[in-house]
């Protein structure tokens, strides 16, 4: 998934930033993994992007736990495209994806798969030397700057006159 976010317009951002903190994140699953802590008193942020070439939504949020103020402990994210064949092969993005950063070197990836039942998704830890768990990433990173560039074009917006 590296790359997919380049080229990403001022005018893509200034649209998105509206997006920002808004309860827009509806398709991300109605439960965490069992292990994770009670989050529902962190600090929350929320975010929403359509991007056009291809036509994709990345949907997210990012927790911080009050006594880690520096960190988002939890990170979760959904890239659902809207042209399915757009998808490169073996990547997840119809698939919600999660990362706790339990402690220092304590680093959890998780992905909510489809039960098949056709009933929502369970969650199933990566392994840590697994691919998938590597291929998350970059998706990360490109999600922390984006959220990022997001703030920052609010702030912007802010004070303007």
């Amino acid at each position: 998934m590296s790359g997919r976010w380049h080229g990403v317009t001022a005018a893509v951002l200034a649209v998105a930033g509206s997006a920002l903190g808004c309860a827009a994140t509806a398709r991300l699953a109605g439960h965490l993994p069992a292990d994770l802590p009670d989050v529902s008193r962190w600090e929350r942020s929320d975010g929403e992007v359509e991007f056009v070439d291809p036509r994709r939504r990345v949907q997210y949020r990012l927790y911080v736990d009050p006594a880690r103020p520096g960190v988002y402990a939890v990170t979760r994210y959904r890239i659902a495209h809207h042209d399915p064949a757009e998808r490169q092969s073996g990547d997840h993005t119809d698939r919600e994806q999660l990362q706790w950063h339990k402690a220092d070197r304590d680093v959890r990836r998780y992905e909510c798969a489809p039960v098949a039942s056709g009933g929502g998704c369970a969650w199933r830890e990566l392994a840590r030397d697994s691919a998938e768990y590597k291929q998350m990433m970059p998706t990360l990173l490109q999600l922390y700057s984006l959220h990022s560039a997001l703030l920052y074009e609010r702030e912007r917006q802010a004070r303007r006159p």
